[in-house]
């Protein structure tokens, strides 16, 4: 395929015209556009971008998911993409129809980490964590009276630091537990909503706890993600914004 000028439209409503890789009759592949600090353009170093070329509207930013597969598995679907003009216009029925492929295409390229032992049976990957935060959860006494006996013991001698030490230690300690707190909680709703996606979440999360190199440079760009008004990317998750508005 050839390279063809694309027109798509920016997260405030703008026109922007890019070059971009025709992929199929109707989908084309480019590099994701971010925002600098003064508001110009840039490419951004990670995931590309599939678009429908008659419309420029954005069907997913993936790091991941092979797009050009996914693009000639679109154009099989039994969609005229050719007179599409807006989202609105596929049928709640299509839009399952694609989101089913790209979640097939996840499925059968599956790099996600291998389970740990902590974190139990990696066949309940969600179920799994659960228990596991949970039971981790319920060791908060045991934690908070750690903290309480090495602050007492500095109490006599060394008042001042024994306050410091209790109120950072303590602090960090109601912290951990309260975010421990919510991750369970929505773990839980996304099992109930999603039983799949919650498996694919654990494994991810697990993952990146047992790598650890690579968090904060995530939460980095999650944060400039939301600046922008653009999805977050997310691993095995490739954002469908085309196939959400319809769906919603």
């Amino acid at each position: 395929m050839a390279l063809i000028s694309l027109e798509i439209t920016w997260s405030d409503g703008s026109p922007i015209t890019i070059t971009a890789e025709q992929v199929s009759a109707h989908f084309a592949i480019s590099p994701t556009l971010t925002a600098r600090q003064d508001g110009t353009l840039t490419f951004a170093d990670h995931g590309r971008s599939l678009t429908h070329i008659p419309t420029g509207l954005l069907i997913t930013r993936s790091g991941w998911l092979d797009l050009r597969r996914y693009a000639a598995e679109l154009e099989a679907l039994p969609i005229n993409w050719a007179t599409l003009t807006h989202a609105s216009e596929l049928t709640e029925e299509q839009a399952k129809q694609a989101k089913a492929v790209s979640d097939r295409l996840i499925a059968e390229d599956d790099t996600s980490w291998p389970w740990p032992e902590w974190a139990g049976d990696k066949s309940q990957p969600a179920l799994s964590l659960l228990t596991e935060r949970l039971d981790f959860a319920l060791k908060f006494t045991q934690r908070y009276d750690f903290v309480t006996t090495v602050t007492n013991s500095l109490r006599t001698d060394h008042p001042e630091l024994a306050r410091i030490v209790d109120t950072h230690l303590l602090g960090s300690l109601i912290a951990s537990h309260s975010a421990g707190y919510g991750l369970i909680y929505l773990l839980s709703v996304l099992q109930r909503i999603d039983p799949t996606a919650a498996d694919r979440a654990a494994r991810n999360l697990v993952g990146a706890w047992e790598d650890g190199s690579s968090m904060d440079e995530w939460m980095y760009q999650w944060r400039k993600e939301i600046a922008e008004g653009v999805p977050l990317t997310l691993h095995e998750f490739p954002d469908l914004p085309l196939l959400e508005k319809t769906a919603s």
